[in-house]
């Protein structure tokens, strides 16, 4: 007779040497990742953007997947630049690996592994506009973010880096 157990969550990976070592685990294997960048323009503000084509609306990190191009995959530091100049016209301080504050561990809907690999930048220049898979941009103040969390009016992978970036980055 089986019983079911708990799955344990891995806890998100935030310190430098485990992020230095599981981003070059990413990229060698060509694991599969989600880049995702917080930056704003506006002091004490970050965007956050609505995508389109979906039923409910709801507030995510700036980002996506890699680029391919044959058998080559885009790198994280590439894709993460792509991503936020393509959804909202920033183009952001060159992404290095010291940027990335946090790397978590995700399954898919078929319980595939993936990686969720989130940046902090900083805005360099760019007229801000959003981008034709996005339906809002938007600058959010450290409160209104705290707000979109505790309404669910957030994509729920993107709240745990959200709340680390928050209580440990957010100045």
């Amino acid at each position: 007779m089986f019983t079911k157990t708990a799955v344990e969550k891995p806890e998100p990976i935030v310190e430098k040497e485990k992020i230095k070592e599981t981003l070059l685990r990413i990229i060698t294997y060509s694991l599969d990742f989600v880049a995702l960048g917080i930056v704003g323009k506006t002091t004490g503000k970050r965007f956050l953007v609505c995508e389109t084509g979906f039923q409910y609306s709801l507030w995510k990190t700036l980002g996506g997947r890699p680029e391919l191009y044959g058998e080559l995959k885009e790198n994280p530091l590439n894709t993460i630049s792509r991503e936020i100049r393509e959804e909202a016209g920033i183009v952001t301080l060159d992404p290095e690996v010291e940027d990335i504050f946090l790397i978590q561990e995700l399954r898919n809907r078929k319980g595939d592994c993936y990686y969720a690999i989130a940046f902090d930048l900083k805005y360099y220049s760019g007229e801000v506009e959003k981008g034709k898979e996005i339906a809002e941009l938007k600058e959010f103040a450290k409160d209104e973010v705290s707000d979109a969390i505790s309404s669910n009016k957030m994509v729920p992978l993107h709240i745990p880096i959200w709340k680390y970036y928050i209580n440990n980055l957010w100045k």
